[in-house]
């Protein structure tokens, strides 16, 4: 049976309305917002975009299982879902006589206006940012690489750090604040016409319109004996809590990508195509296969999306920081800028062909030169940020493909940053040298100099002496010396699956026709009977893990008969 809810469309101040009845179940996490989320939320409001769903539990007796949002106030809904965006707007909307009747919030809400306690600097309020208009673009100047809506130091206060086009929220929602917000814009842009300007377009009424759309679907769940009992509801919480996966970074930059060139998804295509070596994936591929969100070993839109970054980077003459990759540059309005120039016309196009080109070269070297036929076998991507960079600053590297005379250099380098990982601190120092050699010789000798063997050797058998899984780095690797060796893999083709026969544990000469799937490694089933393990579940910290048994090259070699 259906469970028996009753919804309806609320306003943000309606749900505000009913804030001293509201409290948080004792099994909900705590707030988790901090400004950029609730800034979100509030242009969501301002565009008139629906945002979501707010799940109230109406308990037998709710004071016993929540705490209550409002100070002294007796609950009557409990929030299942929604807890974030209430006590954010509340945060936002309420105003001082408001939270005195109410007395302290017991949980601390993001973005409540905070004082200097100090007494020397102004409180903090929410302000909506008019450089965002694009109507007022013309008065204001290009959009600040803020959002529409921000926390910060009331900008009417001569302290204020920044001002420009910024009113404060509560101004707008007091009507008799239109004259102090005059002359507040006429202060800081008295040859530009702000006030008419702002006036004419409505911008006030759009802002206080936010509180009284009804964008908010609310779903009510009563308790019964039978009916959301609070293991029901916690099963449910536990579910939509779950489920979802936040937005990743790289797929809000591919976002922006797409924004910039509707061709960037045909650009992705045919990298796909080049790099599986399949011109028919061009068309065939689904969109979902393309921005698959899964850890990619193999090269993904993940990779694509951030060697993108860094060609636009270096072309269009921006820095990569030393401490943090940052996708901001495709969304900074200095990026559009240059790529609105006539100048830079063709720029985003041959930036995504550069892109292509730089991550089919390496995939290239990746098969041909360290025998990684199969990317399954790549430990991760971020080893070759550095190796991106040279040839970002050293194209001519690539001259002559795979079997040119920079293939080579770029193997020996690729292998050394993945016997040796680094931090993505140490990646983005590698990076930054790269940037400051003058020409290629004195590029990579600083490289060689930075990843020497020595290094790579301390780190390797480090990194071999704790290897006690199938999936660690070494033991992939090592995926890639055996194929240049000529070992055999055992042949999984027959895997135990539903309705399949057992496996045959029959060998196979290893090659690029072989899909493998950990086949170099000894089965578990014989390992364990060479170390006498009787148990069913298999021992994830035992040293039969070790990379040294994990490892099938001969049964010589394995000191044991594993027939």
């Amino acid at each position: 049976m259906e469970p028996k809810t009753a919804i309806a469309w609320n306003s943000t101040e309606e749900l505000l309305a009913r804030y001293h009845l509201y409290g948080i179940p004792h099994f909900q996490r705590g707030l988790v917002w901090g400004p950029d989320s609730v800034a979100l939320l509030l242009e969501s409001l301002f565009h008139a975009t629906p945002c979501g769903t707010v799940i109230l539990w109406k308990p037998l007796d709710p004071a016993a299982q929540a705490i209550p949002l409002a100070k002294g106030a007796v609950p009557e809904h409990l929030i299942i879902d929604g807890q974030q965006r209430i006590r954010s707007l509340h945060a936002v909307f309420r105003a001082a006589r408001e939270a005195s009747e109410e007395g302290a919030d017991p949980l601390p809400d993001p973005g409540a206006d905070v004082s200097d306690p100090a007494g020397a600097g102004p409180e903090r309020c929410w302000c909506v940012d008019l450089t965002h208009v694009p109507a007022l673009q013309p008065v204001f100047g290009r959009p600040s690489r803020f959002s529409l809506f921000r926390l910060v130091a009331d900008p009417s206060h001569p302290k204020a750090r920044f001002k420009q086009g910024l009113v404060p929220l509560h101004w707008i929602f007091d009507p008799t604040a239109e004259p102090r917000i005059k002359e507040h814009l006429e202060t800081l842009h008295p040859k530009v016409g702000a006030w008419p300007a702002v006036a004419g377009v409505g911008i006030l009424e759009q802002v206080r319109a936010m509180r009284s759309r009804q964008l908010f679907a609310v779903h009510l769940l009563e308790e019964s004996a039978t009916e959301h009992r609070i293991s029901d509801v916690v099963r449910l919480y536990n579910r939509i809590n779950s489920a979802g996966r936040r937005v990743e970074a790289e797929e809000r930059a591919y976002a922006m990508l797409v924004v910039q060139a509707p061709s960037t998804e045909k650009a992705l295509r045919e990298f796909f195509a080049s790099v599986h070596g399949d011109p028919s994936a061009v068309a065939t591929v689904t969109h979902d296969d393309l921005l698959r969100r899964r850890q990619e070993r193999a090269f993904g839109f993940k990779l694509f999306v951030r060697t993108f970054v860094q060609v636009a980077t270096y072309h269009l003459r921006f820095s990569i920081g030393t401490s943090a990759f940052s996708f901001d540059l495709l969304a900074s309005p200095t990026f559009r800028d240059r790529l609105d120039d006539p100048a830079n016309a063709k720029a985003f196009e041959e930036m995504l062909v550069c892109t292509k080109e730089i991550l089919t070269f390496l995939r290239a070297v990746l098969r041909e030169h360290l025998h990684c036929d199969d990317l399954q076998m790549l430990p991760e991507t971020s080893s070759l940020w550095p190796v991106v960079q040279m040839l970002v600053r050293f194209p001519g590297l690539m001259e002559g493909g795979s079997r040119g005379p920079g293939a080579r250099a770029v193997a020996a380098i690729m292998l050394r940053l993945y016997l040796a990982p680094r931090s993505a601190r140490e990646l983005l120092s590698l990076i930054a040298a790269i940037n400051r050699a003058q020409t290629l010789s004195a590029c990579t000798r600083e490289l060689v100099e930075k990843v020497s063997l020595k290094d790579s050797e301390s780190r390797m058998r480090s990194g071999v002496a704790s290897a006690r899984s199938l999936q660690d780095r070494y033991v992939l690797l090592l995926y890639w010396l055996l194929r240049r060796r000529g070992a055999r893999d055992f042949d999984y083709e027959s895997l135990v699956r539903l309705g399949r026969p057992r496996p045959t544990h029959a060998e196979l000469d290893l090659g690029a026709d072989v899909d493998p799937e950990k086949q170099h490694l000894v089965p578990y089933s014989r390992l364990a009977n060479a170390y006498g393990i009787t148990g069913r579940v298999r021992i994830s910290a035992h040293a039969v893990n070790s990379i040294g048994n994990l490892t099938y090259i001969s049964r010589e070699l394995n000191g044991f008969d594993a027939g």
